[in-house]
């Protein structure tokens, strides 16, 4: 490498030492026989690989994902400068997480306080309309893993940041595309979250563990939920109704497990109401629902948990909404153009909590904040930032959703079912 570059690395490892010894971050875990982070036995060859991938940056400037995955393959190289100091400090960074995971082990965690909430005088406020979220259990486990997750977030930020402003400086042709430092730094994160995921989302789950076992528990209850339990507009179940005189008297197949819906001897059961829809002549039709409406952009957010990835997960929410979207139109076309079929934030939020309880994915607190902690500032601030509200805000919905209140949603169901209101509507 040039001298010019050489000291620019050699000043960002001297920064990167300090900060491992420093004693309040978790990377003061870390093996004091760590090797050291040298830039020497580089190959030659080098300077003729960044040319190419500098190229193909360039070619996409305006694609900040795939400018970033370009990058994030170019850091990923054992042979390279900025190789060799990620791969370090990814091998550093697994040491500290072990040492806190085997600490944390330790700690008692049985659950002792509620953070946050309505017992939290800093929630309060004057508006009566405010959403005061539930308070968070919390023990003295999750408490000592809470400051070493932020500790460690914190030092990651940090040496993005750095290893960001050294690219952006040797590298000029980076400064042509929109928000280098923000391109450079998601590819950084992109590079080094693969090879320490494992540990770190156990680091997530055990801090999260109540949270996220309530959550589990929730939505191994909703298993027969229905788009009416949440409220959606029926137009919006995409249910698809069969060529009959009396479309009122369709009634779908729902399993009798269900704690808000049973169907038994010709009757729905809601709470204390009983419909009667015996057959008439013909006898109705029914409807079954093997597959749940929306099952494309189901299996798309299924993918969220699988990734290792901050920026491809930034996507995979991003095609979540396209699948949703596109569900709704398949669904209604040549009945209805697009026009008609807007998805507001009114509909958006009961059809997206829908397709997360669908999903089946567990542990979705540790998942989301995993997530949020280390989502690029370009997606945060984007559509892929407000699709990560709406997740958060369909966490904290499922928590709330009582069993009064999905009867009281699912006796609408029935009405419309009864003829009572027009399916399309």
């Amino acid at each position: 490498p040039s001298s010019s570059m050489q000291r620019s690395l050699s000043a960002r490892l001297i920064s990167f030492k300090d900060r491992v010894a420093r004693p309040s971050s978790p990377l003061s875990h870390s093996s004091p026989s760590s090797p050291s982070l040298g830039v020497t036995n580089i190959s030659e060859n080098y300077e003729s690989v960044d040319k190419v991938w500098l190229r193909q940056i360039l070619k996409h400037a305006n694609d900040r994902a795939i400018a970033t995955s370009i990058l994030c393959s170019a850091l990923r190289s054992p042979t390279h400068p900025y190789g060799i100091v990620v791969a370090h400090y990814a091998a550093t960074t697994n040491t500290a997480i072990a040492n806190i995971i085997q600490r944390a082990a330790s700690i008692d965690d049985t659950e002792i306080v509620h953070s946050g909430g309505e017992d939290d005088d800093s929630s309060s406020s004057d508006d009566d309309d405010f959403y005061t979220p539930p308070p968070i259990p919390t023990s003295l486990q999750s408490q000592y893993l809470g400051e070493a997750l932020s500790n460690l977030v914190a030092d990651l930020t940090t040496f993005a940041d750095s290893v960001s402003e050294t690219i952006v400086m040797h590298y000029e042709p980076l400064r042509q595309i929109s928000r280098p430092m923000e391109v450079c730094k998601a590819a950084i994160f992109d590079a080094i979250l693969p090879s320490i995921y494992t540990d770190l989302i156990l680091l997530y789950n055990m801090r999260f563990k109540i949270m996220d076992q309530r959550y589990n528990d929730k939505i191994a209850s909703m298993s027969t939920l229905t788009p009416g339990h949440l409220a959606i507009r029926p137009k919006l179940w995409l249910i698809h109704m069969p060529d009959i005189p009396n479309p009122g008297m369709v009634a779908p197949v729902i399993a009798p497990s269900s704690p808000s819906l049973s169907s038994k001897s010709g009757f729905f059961s809601i709470g204390s109401r009983r419909t009667s829809v015996s057959p008439v002549s013909p006898p109705p039709a029914k409807i079954s629902l093997p597959v749940p409406p929306y099952q494309p952009a189901i299996e798309i957010f299924k993918q969220l948990a699988i990734s290792k990835n901050p920026t491809r997960r930034s996507q995979i929410l991003k095609h979540c909404m396209d699948g949703l979207q596109k569900c709704v139109h398949d669904h209604w076309r040549g009945v209805h153009s697009p026009d008609d079929l807007v998805i507001g934030a009114d509909d958006l939020l009961p059809i997206f909590t829908f397709i997360v309880i669908k999903s089946g994915t567990k542990n979705m607190h540790s998942e989301m904040e995993f997530h949020k902690d280390f989502m690029s500032e370009m997606d945060a601030s984007g559509m892929e930032g407000y699709l990560m509200t709406t997740l958060e805000t369909s966490l904290l919905l499922i928590h709330e959703l009582q069993q009064d209140e999905l009867r009281k949603n699912a006796s609408s169901l029935v009405d419309v079912l009864m003829g009572a209101t027009p399916v399309s509507s």
